[in-house]
């Protein structure tokens, strides 16, 4: 897909078709969002990847505490995005992870772009129950996103994005 087209059929997509993404799938585009740049190559990041029903029940009541996010019942994978300090960066001033939320807000647009080249429909989650969301997981790790996967069910599109201008 050429990248104009990409950036404006990308979506934060709430409604899923019952169809299993494939765990290799995920991996390719993870693949692909690896290419993000981050503060001094730091790559402070690591991926849980889910796609059987039985996980993602677990991922998903990480992401629904008190009735948030129900559209997510129809999600087929998730990508949880830990974050890790880098010890790359020594910055005394800010501390060595100042970086780190900017590096993972770019990994997650790599992998969200790479899910649609791909024909996946994603939708980033920041309503986390993180502590839950760990012991599901078993990552002792900070997580600020999860990304549901899947493919758009049947006449969902990318609804008209309104947009401030430049100016």
């Amino acid at each position: 897909m050429d990248f104009q087209d990409l950036i404006h059929k990308r979506f934060a997509c709430r409604a899923y078709a019952p169809k299993r993404v494939e765990k290799t799938l995920l991996y390719e585009i993870i693949g692909n969002a690896l290419m993000a740049p981050s503060a001094k190559n730091s790559q402070p990041w690591s991926f849980y990847v889910s796609t059987t029903e039985e996980e993602n029940e677990k991922i998903r009541a990480c992401l629904t505490d008190s009735g948030r996010n129900p559209f997510l019942a129809s999600a087929p994978a998730f990508i949880a995005v830990f974050e890790t300090e880098p010890d790359t960066i020594a910055c005394e001033e800010y501390g060595n992870d100042r970086f780190v939320k900017y590096d993972i807000g770019e990994v997650t647009a790599y992998l969200t772009l790479a899910a649609k080249d791909r024909g996946l429909d994603s939708c980033v989650i920041g309503w986390i129950n993180e502590e839950r969301l760990r012991d599901v997981t078993g990552v002792q790790k900070p997580c600020g996103i999860v990304i549901a996967l899947g493919y758009a069910a049947e006449g969902v599109t990318a609804p008209p994005k309104k947009r401030e201008g430049i100016e």
